[in-house]
C-alpha cells in the first residue's frame, strides 16, 4: 500500500517508466503488486469500478453473429470474471472463444484489465475430456491428502491450458446430514480430515507460483451444510462454540496453512441473519479472526435473494449494499444487484472507498495470476487431458476409494474362474453413475438439447440414462461400466447373465423376472445398485436434490428382497454419492462394497476389487445410519446420558451406526502393539509424541488406515466423546512390521472454553488408535500439565507422522 516512506521512490518509478516506454505502472511487473493495485484503481472511473466486482455467463458470448457487438456492450467498462461452467463441447474451439474475449479485455478497454475465467474442478476439471476423479466424499474415503494433491496437480495443468484460472472448490463443508443432497461433494463428517484434504487440494492446485497455478475457492462459508432437516439454502441453527470449532476449522486450515485465494459464502441463515448479509460471519469471523485476505465471492445468486427470497433487504440496492458492506466482493453470476451501487454511493447510502477495498482484492488476484503479462490460455488441452499417468491416477484413486463395508466368510475376493455369475443392477452396465454432479457429463444433462432429447423420448429416467451414458462415452472413451469391466477380468469360460431388473428411480417391476432368473441360473451374483448425481431431475442427488427418504431410491430394494429369496449369495455395490441407508441390505448379503462416484477409471477399479487384482482399504468419512431417524449422528458427538462409549438408546431400536467413522475392511488383517508415549506429562504449550507398532498379520498385502484419536477429559465445556488428531494410511507385505511415530500439537485440543477464550487447559488425555472410531485396538492417556494457554489462533493444523519399516 502506498504510504509517506514510498510516495517518492514510486513517484519516480513512474516518471522511469513514463519516460521509457509510456507504459502505466501498474503495468511494470517489477513493481510490487501492492503498488500496482493503488496505481490502476487511481486511474479507474466508479463504473470501472463496479465492472471488476460483477460476472457474466458464458454463453452470452457464444452468439458469433453478434460476437462483436456482445463483447463490446459486456466489456465496455470491464468485467471481473465469466462463468465458464457449462460451455459448448470442444475445449479447444472454447479455448479461441476465451482468447478472443480476453483480447477485446486487454487491447479495445480503456485500462486492459483483463478477466478471469472461473469454473469448478471438484473431482476434474469441468470441461469435456478433463480427467475426472471420484467425487469428493470418494476422495476422502481413500484417507490419503497426499494422492489428492497429486490429482490436483494434474487438474492445475489441465485447467491452466483451458484457461479457466479460478476455481470453485474444494467444498468445505462439515456434513452430517445424508438427506442433502450434496453431501457427496464433502469431505465429510470430521473437521480435521476435511482440513488435510482441503490444504493438499488447495496447495497443489495453486501451486508454489501461482502465475502457472489456478486460485481455489474454499465453500461454503459457513455452516451450508447443516441445514434444518438436510434441506439445502436453509436455516441452520449452530451455537458459536460449534460455528468456530467444527464448521469454520477446514476454512482456518486453508487460509493460514494453504494461503486459499478466495472464499465463497453461504446460501444459509445463521441465527436469522442471511450469511450473504452477516458481516459477523463475512468479516469477523473470516477476515478479522481467521485472517484471510482474498477475495471473497457470492455463490450463484445469493446477493440478489437478499431481496427476492430471504425478504431481508427492501430493494435490489438495499440487497448489494448489506452484501458488499457484509464482506462479499463479487456477485455472481450476473451483474443484477452490484449496478446498483453506483445510485447508492450518489445517494450517499455507501462510501466508495467500501467498493474500492473489493476493487483492490480483485486486482491484486488478477496480478498474482500473473494476467496483465500472460492474459491468454495456452489452450494445448488434448495435450493435457490426453496422458497415461492421468488415467493411471484416476485408476488408483478410484481403487482406494473403494470402501468395504461387510465382507461375511471372506466371500471376496472371487474366483475369476468362476463357472457362472450374474451382473445385475440398474448402475451395472452403465457409466454414468461413476461421474459426481460437478462433472462434465452431469452438467450435460440440463443443457437444452439434452433436456429437449429427454422430453421427446417420454419414459424420462431410462431415455435419460441412455442419452447420458452415450455421451459420456463419447467423451471417455477409455471408461468401462462395471458389467464390461467384469467380462475383462474373468475367464473366457465364466458365462455372465445380466439383467437390469430395474430403473434407478421409478416404480417399474416389469424386468425383475429376467434378473430373478438371472440370479438363479448363476452360481453368485453382483448387483450394482444405488443413484447417480447431478443437478437434473432424474437425479438421486446433487444440489437441490435433497430427499427425506435416504435408502435406495425406486424398487431397487424391492428388486434386491426377490433376489434374496432365491438363495444365491448376492455381492453388493453401491454407487451413490449419497450414504445410503442400508440396513437391510447389510443384514442379508454377505458383501457390501461402497463405491460412491468412482471416476472415470471406476469399472475397473470395482472390478479389481471384487476379484481380487486390487486388495480394498478406504474407510468411511461420514458415520452410516441404522434408520433415518437418528439423523443427526456422528462420530465426535458431546457425552450424553449413559455410558460414555455407548450412543443413548431410543425405546424402539438401535442408536449404534450401521458402520461408524473410519470403517472400512481389508482382505488381509493388522496387527497393533506396543504404544509408548515419550513423556506421559506434557506440557500445556507442547506437542506429545507417541508411537506403535502395525503389523500385516495376514496373507495378501494390503494398507490399512491406522486412526487416533483424543478425549479430553477435563475441560470447562463439553468436549466430543473421541477427536480425530491423526491419521496414516500405510501399506504392508504380508508379515511385514512398521513403527509409527506420530507428534501431535496439543493445540489441536484447543476449543473455546465459557468465556469463548481459545484455550488448552491442563488435565488428562485419553488415547484411542485403531482401524476405526469404534474399533479400538490400543489405548492409554496422557496428562497436560503447566499452565492454562490463551492462544489467539491455532498454528499447527496437521500431525506429523514418520514410519520406520523393521526387517
Amino acid at each position: 500500500m502506498l504510504n509517506g516512506k514510498n510516495v517518492t521512490q514510486l513517484l519516480m518509478k513512474g516518471v522511469r517508466a513514463h519516460m521509457t516506454d509510456n507504459k502505466p505502472l501498474y503495468k511494470d511487473p517489477s513493481v510490487p503488486v501492492e503498488d500496482r493495485v493503488e496505481d490502476l484503481l487511481s486511474r479507474m472511473t466508479l463504473d470501472e469500478k463496479i465492472a471488476q466486482l460483477v460476472s457474466r455467463w458464458h454463453y452470452e458470448f457464444f452468439n458469433e453473429k453478434e460476437f462483436d457487438k456482445k463483447v463490446s456492450e459486456l466489456l465496455r467498462d470491464g468485467l471481473g470474471t465469466i462463468s465458464w461452467l457449462l460451455p459448448p463441447l470442444d475445449p479447444e474451439e472454447n479455448v479461441k472463444v476465451m482468447n478472443r474475449i480476453q483480447k477485446y479485455a486487454v487491447e479495445e478497454t480503456r485500462l486492459g484489465i483483463p478477466v478471469i475465467f472461473h469454473g469448478e474442478a471438484l473431482a476434474g476439471g469441468l470441461f469435456y475430456g478433463a480427467t475426472y476423479f471420484p467425487t469428493a466424499i470418494g476422495l476422502a474415503s481413500t484417507w490419503e491428502p497426499e494422492l489428492i494433491s497429486e490429482m490436483c496437480s494434474l487438474v492445475r495443468e489441465q485447467m491452466y491450458e483451458y484457461g479457466v484460472r479460478i476455481v470453485f472448490s474444494p467444498v468445505l463443508d462439515i456434513a452430517r446430514d445424508p438427506r442433502w443432497g450434496r453431501i457427496g461433494e464433502t469431505y465429510g463428517e470430521d473437521p480435521y480430515l476435511a482440513s488435510q484434504m482441503g490444504m493438499a487440494f488447495v496447495k497443489a492446485m495453486q501451486g508454489s507460483d501461482l502465475t502457472k497455478g489456478i486460485a481455489c475457492t474454499g465453500k461454503h462459508f459457513l455452516g451450508y451444510a447443516a441445514g434444518e432437516g438436510g434441506r439445502n439454502r436453509n436455516v441452520a441453527s449452530i451455537g458459536k462454540r460449534e460455528l468456530y470449532e467444527i464448521y469454520a476449522r477446514p476454512f482456518e486450515a486453508v487460509i493460514k496453512n494453504s494461503k486459499v485465494k478466495a472464499i465463497m459464502n453461504s446460501y444459509g441463515v445463521i441465527d436469522n441473519v442471511p450469511v450473504a448479509a452477516s458481516r459477523e460471519i463475512l468479516t469477523g469471523l473470516l477476515r478479522k479472526k481467521l485472517g484471510f485476505d482474498g477475495i471473497v465471492v457470492s455463490d450463484y445468486g445469493a446477493v440478489a435473494q437478499l431481496y427476492a427470497f430471504n425478504r431481508s433487504a427492501k430493494n435490489l440496492e438495499d440487497a448489494a449494499v448489506q452484501a458488499i458492506t457484509a464482506g462479499i466482493d463479487i456477485e455472481q453470476p450476473d451483474p443484477v444487484a452490484y449496478p446498483c451501487l453506483k445510485d447508492a454511493i450518489a445517494k450517499g447510502i455507501i462510501s466508495e472507498e467500501v467498493i474500492n477495498s473489493s476493487v483492490r482484492r480483485m486486482l491484486k488476484l488478477k496480478f498474482e495470476l500473473g494476467l496483465f503479462e500472460q492474459p491468454y490460455a495456452p489452450g494445448d488441452v488434448k495435450r493435457a487431458i490426453n496422458r497415461r499417468e492421468c488415467r493411471e491416477l484416476a485408476y488408483k484413486l478410484a481403487v482406494k476409494s473403494l470402501v468395504l463395508l461387510k465382507n461375511e466368510d471372506n466371500i471376496l475376493p472371487l474366483d475369476k474362474d468362476i463357472d457362472e455369475i450374474a451382473v445385475v443392477g440398474p448402475n451395472a452396465g452403465h457409466i454414468r453413475c461413476f461421474f459426481g454432479g460437478y462433472s462434465p457429463v452431469a452438467m450435460r444433462e440440463i443443457t437444452p438439447e439434452a433436456l429437449n432429447s429427454v422430453e421427446a423420448k417420454g419414459n424420462a429416467q431410462k431415455a435419460h440414462c441412455n442419452e447420458i451414458d452415450a455421451f459420456a462415452r463419447q467423451y471417455y472413451k477409455n471408461s468401462i461400466s462395471v458389467l464390461e469391466a467384469i467380462s475383462e477380468i474373468v475367464s473366457k469360460n465364466t458365462r455372465i447373465n445380466y439383467a437390469k431388473g430395474c430403473e434407478l428411480t421409478g416404480n417399474a417391476v416389469d424386468g425383475f423376472g429376467e434378473a430373478i432368473e438371472a440370479v438363479r441360473r448363476s452360481r453368485v451374483a453382483i448387483a450394482v445398485m444405488g443413484g447417480i448425481e447431478g443437478l437434473g431431475a432424474t437425479t438421486t442427488c446433487g444440489e437441490g436434490r435433497d430427499s427425506v427418504d435416504i435408502t435406495l431410491p425406486g424398487v431397487q430394494r424391492k428388486l434386491l428382497e426377490e433376489l434374496y429369496n432365491t438363495g444365491k449369495p448376492i455381492i453388493l455395490v453401491i454407487m451413490s454419492s449419497r450414504p445410503l441407508e442400508i440396513s437391510w441390505e447389510a443384514s442379508k448379503f454377505p458383501a457390501v462394497l461402497q463405491a460412491w462416484s468412482p471416476g472415470e477409471e471406476g469399472g475397473r477399479a470395482v472390478a479389481g476389487v471384487l476379484f481380487g487384482d486390487e486388495v480394498p482399504g478406504g474407510k468411511l468419512p461420514v458415520t452410516t445410519l441404522r434408520n433415518v431417524g437418528q439423523i443427526p449422528l456422528y462420530y465426535n458427538r458431546k457425552p450424553i446420558y449413559g455410558n460414555i462409549d455407548t450412543y443413548a438408546e431410543y425405546i424402539d431400536g438401535n442408536n449404534e451406526p450401521l458402520f461408524p467413522f473410519g470403517h472400512g475392511l481389508s482382505y488381509t488383517e493388522f496387527q497393533y502393539s506396543d504404544l509408548v508415549f515419550e513423556e506421559d506429562k506434557v506440557d500445556s504449550n507442547g506437542s506429545v509424541s507417541l508411537s506403535f507398532s502395525l503389523k500385516n498379520v495376514g496373507r495378501t498385502a494390503g494398507e490399512e488406515v491406522v486412526q487416533v484419536y483424543f478425549r479430553d477429559m477435563e475441560a470447562n465445556v463439553a468436549r466430543p466423546v473421541k477427536e480425530l488428531v491423526a491419521f496414516k494410511r500405510v501399506a504392508l507385505e504380508p508379515g511385514e512390521h512398521v513403527k509409527l511415530k506420530f507428534e501431535i500439537s496439543l493445540s489441536q485440543l484447543a476449543f473455546y472454553d465459557k468465556d469463548m477464550n481459545f484455550v488448552v487447559e491442563p488435565g488428562g488425555v485419553e488415547v484411542f488408535i485403531g482401524s476405526s472410531s469404534q474399533d479400538i485396538r490400543l489405548n492409554g492417556r496422557f496428562e497436560i500439565t503447566g499452565n492454562r494457554v490463551y492462544l489467539e489462533e491455532r498454528k499447527v493444523f496437521a500431525s506429523r507422522c514418520t514410519c520406520f519399516r523393521k526387517a
